[in-house]
């Protein structure tokens, strides 16, 4: 199940998305490692080269599912489009769902014009 789930996200194209049943990602057991605890949601997206910069995902809880979004264009700069659960600590998360590096001294890019 995983490594399905992993192709049909990462074969997404550039503004395309899919939704993916909870019970199905259910199916994906979490594990441990730095200390952090990896959901099957960065599992995923942690086996997508350039996630961090392309992809996003976020629950619609009122349909048990969550959705996954390839960005029109790959961020820039200190943003991130998804972190993974070792990584958090080192970003913040700003109000329009993307991730800051906290210390950096190059500026963040706007995420305008990549939804």
């Amino acid at each position: 199940m995983k490594q399905r789930l992993i192709q049909l996200v990462g074969r997404l194209k550039p503004g395309e998305r899919i939704d993916i049943a909870w019970s199905d990602l259910q199916q994906i057991p979490p594990y441990e490692h730095n200390g952090a605890v990896f959901d099957p949601v960065p599992q995923i997206l942690g086996n997508i080269i350039g996630a961090s910069y392309e992809f996003r995902a976020w629950d619609v809880v009122d349909k048990q599912q969550t959705t996954f979004e390839r960005l029109r264009k790959p961020l820039g700069g200190s943003l991130r489009a998804s972190v993974t659960p070792d990584c958090e600590h080192l970003f913040r998360k700003r109000l329009d769902g993307f991730y800051e590096f906290l210390n950096t001294r190059e500026p963040a890019t706007t995420a305008d014009n990549v939804l």
